[in-house]
């Protein structure tokens, strides 16, 4: 009887189903499937047997024969290049080792320009958009804080050097603002591309793709890699239908995403009404002309922080833009009860890019407290969908 191994959770587990995935989707040229981690093994922290469990999902049934002789030539093309190494002095053996290689080669290639690098791409860029939103908010409370300073100040020395820091401050901001803007168009391009070849099976042209790759700055890592199983629950063959699915999934996440980030914005602005406050109480206290000077210069640099961080705005554009998305959530039902129609889906994934790149970003910190709560809350809502 074969004995059962039990081992501890590996991080190498999906790292192996990343990599065993990649080869099969690249494979499996004749009809469009799904790849997902199933299993003890697909579960962090689980105690599992060492084996990787593979689902492939198949849209087209017809496929089946041609999907397990592509899988069985994989096996196949695995040995053979075991066997090349082995014998390297074989010129056949060889040859063979050397076709693999390229194949290789051209897996690796259609990979960089595959669903799942876009979807990489994608998050990586926004991520970084999101944490420059942070620093430029920093850079225009620094740039507030002189200002309000040099109000206090009398000497003209101090005053020159507060005048040449905030001129750096300002020189920065604008630095850094492009940089954001930059990501954030990268990652609208990774985005609108994923909509094409993941929902319609429409692929850009080779130039097309160089040029949105060619994009991209920020390096993949763990954190910002995605699969195009995980990121859309839709298991819809490449159509319209499929197409307004994934609009319905991220118009959900992103509007709840724009909520939460305005609603930090007013806990922002009420701290900053509060120490208002406080200062206008003490200064009517004490009835000194002093502290009303004080409570003048305060309230001015406080002032000066909500307008030129631009706070206020950008409670404004999150609560609008949560509204326009929560618009196209709505629009989805109504396209789906008309049957998915060309013309429908079309339509909302231009007007959903058109708020997306509208819509002030995100703060980086929101989507890392919310995602396990949110994604449980989708996938709930497709439960109920079905029935």
């Amino acid at each position: 009887m074969e004995k059962i191994t039990i081992s501890e959770y590996q991080s190498d587990w999906a790292k192996l189903f990343i990599a065993e995935s990649e080869k099969i989707k690249s494979t499996l040229k004749c009809s469009k499937v799904y790849i997902d981690h199933i299993g003890s093994t697909a579960v962090s922290g689980l105690a599992a047997k060492p084996i990787i469990d593979i689902l492939i999902s198949l849209n087209n049934w017809d496929d089946i024969d041609e999907v397990v002789e592509k899988l069985t030539q994989l096996d196949y093309a695995s040995l053979k290049k075991t066997l090349a190494e082995e014998h390297s002095e074989n010129k056949y053996e060889y040859m063979k080792g050397k076709k693999l290689f390229i194949e290789e080669r051209l897996r690796k290639s259609e990979n960089e320009f595959g669903v799942d690098k876009l979807l990489s791409h994608q998050k990586a860029e926004s991520n970084k958009a999101e944490s420059l939103q942070i620093y430029l908010m920093i850079i225009q409370f620094l740039i507030a804080t002189v200002a309000a300073t040099s109000a206090y100040i009398n000497e003209n020395k101090i005053l020159f050097g507060l005048a040449i820091l905030g001129f750096i401050l300002i020189i920065l901001w604008f630095y850094i603002n492009q940089s954001q803007q930059k990501h954030r168009s990268a990652g609208d391009h990774a985005r609108r591309a994923v909509l094409l070849i993941s929902g319609l099976d429409l692929k850009p042209s080779p130039s097309q793709l160089l040029q949105i790759t060619g994009l991209f700055n920020v390096e993949i890592t763990s954190i910002n890699s995605r699969r195009e199983e995980e990121h859309f629950l839709s298991r819809e063959e490449p159509s319209y239908k499929r197409l307004i699915e994934m609009i319905e999934e991220s118009s959900y996440w992103t509007s709840y995403l724009q909520k939460v980030s305005s609603k930090v914005m007013i806990f922002i602005l009420l701290i900053l009404a509060a120490i208002t406050f406080c200062i206008f109480g003490a200064a009517i206290v004490s009835f000194q002309s002093d502290s009303l000077i004080t409570l003048s210069r305060a309230i001015i640099a406080i002032m000066l922080f909500v307008i030129s961080s631009d706070a206020l705005g950008l409670l404004i554009g999150y609560k609008n833009s949560a509204s326009a998305i929560d618009d196209i959530f709505k629009r989805v039902e109504v396209a789906s009860i008309k049957g998915y129609s060309k013309s429908d889906a079309l339509l909302l994934m231009s007007d959903y890019n058109a708020i997306i790149e509208k819509a002030p970003s995100t703060l980086p910190f929101v989507y890392k407290f919310i995602h396990v709560s949110l994604n449980r809350r989708w996938q709930t809502y497709i439960e109920e969908k079905k029935h």
